[in-house]
């Protein structure tokens, strides 16, 4: 049997020999691929496993830009190859929303990894490290930002592409655990919401997007060994930082506004 650790050679033909990239792999890609592949897989699990998950994830979202995976026509196929017995060594990628936002599960862990635009798409995503500047429980934690200028093709000009990591929040306002916690669930889901809101505000920053998706639970742990659910707001991508005191009072209002709908749902 092949060993997943492949050297850079080793993972070229297996690309060169799978039916999925026959046709389509061009040599330089294949050695982007193998080489970001031999690199990833020769980083050894030595300090906390989110030092691990940075540095391989330093190598992978820069291979992402160079190939500009979110149009990249067989971005599925090369996402398999990446998960599979050939791919990544002790982490798996998965798609949640249009090859810009992943899930990424190393070990028992499991982190949130998602590319903000700048000049390209509108700058899709672009207020969502309003969130770094917010030190609450309440509010999603920006975990590492990994920066670079790209060119991502000849004739273009240099754009600027961000990744961000965040911890995952693996429960929904949609869960059977929430819809089934009555009253009391919804004070919860409230109370911290407000506390987020609270911590956005202090700030001069209001979400402008409170909605059911944007908001959701982790179980931590206490120091008594009994565990909690916290909700965080998540999503900040739209949200403002405000300059007036009238622009902050309306937006306040706004963000009040929509969470009294979220929990009227």
């Amino acid at each position: 049997m092949v060993s997943k650790h492949q050297s850079q050679t080793s993972v070229g033909s297996l690309l060169k020999a799978n039916p999925l990239f026959q046709d389509v792999m061009e040599p330089s890609m294949v050695k982007l691929l193998a080489k970001a592949l031999d690199d990833i897989n020769s980083i050894t699990a030595v300090g906390s496993d989110l030092g691990v998950v940075i540095e391989k994830l330093s190598i992978l979202t820069k291979l992402f830009d160079q190939i500009d995976i979110r149009d990249h026509k067989y971005k599925n196929e090369m996402l398999i190859f990446l998960n599979s017995e050939y791919g990544l060594k002790d982490m798996k990628i998965e798609d949640l929303r249009w090859f810009y936002v992943f899930k990424i599960t190393h070990g028992a862990n499991s982190y949130i990894l998602k590319q903000i635009g700048h000049s390209i798409g509108g700058g899709y995503n672009s207020r969502d490290l309003l969130a770094e500047y917010v030190n609450s429980p309440n509010v999603i934690e920006i975990l590492h930002v990994f920066e670079r200028h790209v060119q991502l093709k000849a004739g273009e000009d240099e754009d600027m592409y961000t990744w961000y990591l965040t911890e995952y929040l693996d429960v929904g306002l949609d869960s059977e655990y929430v819809k089934q916690g009555g009253i009391d669930m919804i004070r919860k889901v409230g109370r911290d919401v407000l506390n987020g809101l609270k911590a956005l505000h202090d700030r001069i920053i209001t979400h402008r997007d409170i909605k059911a998706d944007h908001v959701r639970g982790v179980w931590k742990t206490k120091e008594d060994g009994s565990r909690e659910l916290i909700f965080k707001l998540i999503d900040v991508g739209i949200a403002q930082y405000h300059m007036t005191d009238e622009s902050l009072y309306w937006g306040i209002t706004s963000d009040f506004s929509e969470l009294g709908v979220c929990l009227n749902i």
